[in-house]
């Protein structure tokens, strides 16, 4: 079974935001040494960077206000960590940086007590609010999708020409594709079922003009 995100290798940097802290690490799209099929001009194998950090995510969610303020939160939405505050870890959504004249609003863990709690943190000062089992959340991984320094490589399969096969190979920055990093590649499969490219290492299972059936031995590097 196709596997959408496998880590492959833990923290490569740090980076600071305005919503807390980042952390940046690869995925591939393909899960290595199973058989695994993909049509032709689709791309058989994807390895990117990502930046990501903890947060929450609403599960439940009954309407309140918070020191006469509306919580403008709901089921399904989530709030990465924001900052760490005296006994308190903050999660805030940066789309409600505009709810407030001035400060945030969002949920709070409470370190002493080990609950989750709605807070708000404006000019009058930073207010929690316990509220009894109205509201519950699970830990999830919030992913930034405007990474303007992330990279992926990319290897296509383009079809077949007898016994050779069709491969491109592209790099993008941000989803900009990098002119000089693109190759066009042709494998004769008299010479071996395995081909490779910058560490990538196939196994050609079975091929036609529509799909191509392979493993992923391993993947860029």
């Amino acid at each position: 079974m196709e596997i959408k995100k496998i880590i492959l290798l833990i923290i490569l940097s740090i980076s600071f935001t305005a919503n807390g802290q980042f952390k940046r690490r690869l995925y591939n799209t393909k899960e290595l040494n199973i058989p695994l099929k993909s049509e032709i001009g689709v791309e058989i194998f994807l390895q990117g960077q990502e930046d990501y950090q903890e947060a929450i995510e609403i599960t439940e969610l009954q309407d309140f206000k918070i020191n006469f303020v509306k919580f403008p939160y709901k089921v399904g939405d989530i709030l990465p960590f924001l900052k760490d505050r005296k006994n308190y870890q903050l999660y805030f959504n940066s789309n409600q940086k505009d709810y407030l004249d001035s400060g945030t609003i969002g949920i709070a863990f409470d370190k002493e007590k080990n609950i989750y709690v709605p807070y708000i943190d404006s000019f009058n000062g930073f207010l929690t609010k316990d509220q009894k089992g109205k509201l519950k959340v699970k830990n999830v991984i919030y992913t930034n999708a405007n990474c303007e320094d992330c990279f992926k490589k990319v290897f296509i399969y383009n079809g077949k020409a007898g016994n050779a096969v069709n491969f491109s190979y592209r790099e993008f920055i941000n989803d900009m594709v990098r002119p000089a990093f693109t190759q066009e590649l042709q494998y004769d499969l008299n010479e071996g079922k395995i081909i490779g490219f910058k560490g990538l290492r196939i196994e050609i299972l079975n091929t036609s003009n529509i799909e191509i059936e392979y493993k992923v031995l391993s993947e860029f590097n």
